[in-house]
């Protein structure tokens, strides 16, 4: 089995900070936190996501959903279904930045 892995286009750092050196002459690396990518997922509004069923939802982020599920799988499956929704908006947004006007 070949298993082809490929680059998610996170957009770079959200917010750099070159290496600098402080009046001590101390030098501190460089921080690049968290993506572009990472972002714009966190600011995306999914509030206004429904599904028709659980079952809907499972079967979106591709679990199986166990008969007589408990509270504490179905807000995993909700959370992680909201989650695929972000990245998805953020993967748009930073597709958006590539077109040119």
């Amino acid at each position: 089995m070949v298993v082809v892995m490929t680059k998610i286009n996170d957009g770079g750092p959200a917010f750099p900070m070159p290496e600098w050196q402080d009046a001590h002459g101390t030098i501190i690396p460089a921080e690049y936190g968290m993506s572009l990518r990472d972002y714009f997922a966190i600011h995306a509004d999914v509030s206004g996501t429904q599904f028709p069923t659980i079952q809907a939802m499972a079967d979106f982020i591709g679990v199986d959903l166990p008969n007589n599920p408990d509270f504490s799988f179905l807000m995993q499956v909700a959370a992680m279904a909201h989650a695929k929704i972000k990245y998805a908006v953020a993967d748009a947004m930073l597709k958006a930045r590539e077109v040119q006007p």
